[in-house]
């Protein structure tokens, strides 16, 4: 495979052999490629392998392909989700209009299991009405919006059901599993467990103090890689401040599902609009009661905390983050440890509400 006369291009392969895979999952057959470089005839000066992405055949049926890819990136999980916005399911098609849409099959895919609950990741056509959710399950949508119908199809608010009241004394204590699998990418993740934010390079400040963090999973759209959104875990013992803080260079939309009520009255607290004016220095140091404060139980989350405009929409700082009161995960006076799932979005993608 000698083009004029430059360099030789091999397709990768241990056989030596002209192979191709999916490697970009599309149901294309794509390719790669690498400079070489060979000993008193050709030195490639900046050798470099190239992914040679198929984007004009035919692809395959996209009911054969999968609509969840797990990866890795450096310690946390990743998932690419296909866009149920570029896709459609077989009710919905039709044949002509829709030639060049393709059907999404509903799948779901696990994540891990903390404090008992099991956590996975489930993506679903637009306008799929097949999703059960049993008495003790909690969803939270990532992306696009689920309406709760009754028997006769009118929408209704969904009852939560009775959460477990398990609690453990100490993080370390809090049932961990990591149960996503990327085997088949020839990857493997390494153990999960509660790590004291002390031990984090920002966490000097909590030293002594019970409050740990289990790093988790990313959420991309699959086709062009924009972010969804991530999760992680925390835990927190008795009378614990997690931190005052703002997000002032996060650029996320944040929200906490509470799994453990361990403290039996932890929960977001938020700086009274009376002090909001104060400096930072000052804010820091304000006793719980300048908080107001949410209780929450297993399964209960509270909504938004940026600030809104009169519209209802968020007001975002000016390097473009959205705007958040003072605020911080208080933990009660019970002898167990707080247990929660911090859900951060893109705030470009979800609902601004």
């Amino acid at each position: 495979m000698k083009y004029g006369d430059g360099p030789l291009h091999y397709v990768v392969h241990p056989l030596d052999q002209i192979q191709t895979r999916d490697f970009s999952n599309t149901g294309r057959l794509d390719f790669v490629s690498i400079w070489y470089n060979v000993p008193l005839y050709y030195t490639e000066p900046s050798p470099v392998v190239t992914l040679h992405l198929n984007e004009f055949a035919p692809r395959d049926n996209i009911e054969t392909l999968n609509s969840i890819v797990p990866s890795l990136w450096e310690n946390e999980g990743i998932v690419y989700l296909r866009n149920p916005a570029l896709y459609s399911n077989k009710d919905t098609l039709k044949p002509g209009i829709d030639a060049d849409r393709h059907v999404l099959q509903p799948e779901s895919m696990k994540l891990i299991n903390v404090a008992n609950f099991e956590i996975s990741v489930e993506i679903a056509p637009k306008g799929y009405q097949n999703i059960d959710v049993a008495a003790g399950e909690g969803i939270k949508v990532l992306y696009g919006s689920l309406t709760f119908n009754d028997a006769s199809g009118q929408a209704q608010d969904p009852t939560p059901g009775k959460a477990g009241a398990e609690t453990w004394r100490t993080a370390a204590d809090v049932p961990v599993e990591a149960t996503f699998d990327v085997s088949r990418q020839g990857l493997s993740l390494k153990p999960l467990e509660f790590v004291k934010v002390e031990d984090l390079s920002w966490g000097q400040s909590f030293k002594g103090v019970d409050f740990t963090n289990l790093s988790g999973f990313h959420f991309r759209f699959l086709e062009d890689k924009v972010p969804i959104g991530h999760i992680q875990f925390w835990t927190a013992g008795t009378g614990v401040n997690c931190g005052v803080h703002n997000h002032s260079h996060d650029i996320f939309a944040e929200l906490h599902v509470s799994l453990s009520a361990g403290t039996k009255t932890g929960g977001m607290a938020q700086l009274k609009a009376e002090y909001s004016e104060l400096p930072e220095e000052e804010i820091l140091k304000l006793p719980d009661d300048a908080f107001d404060r949410l209780e929450l139980q297993p399964l209960q989350e509270h909504g938004g905390m940026w600030e809104r405009d009169s519209y209802g929409r968020p007001i975002r700082r000016p390097n473009k983050v959205i705007a958040y009161p003072w605020h911080k995960w208080q933990a009660g006076d019970g002898p167990d440890v707080d247990v929660w799932m911090a859900v951060e979005l893109n705030p470009n993608l979800y609902p601004e509400q």
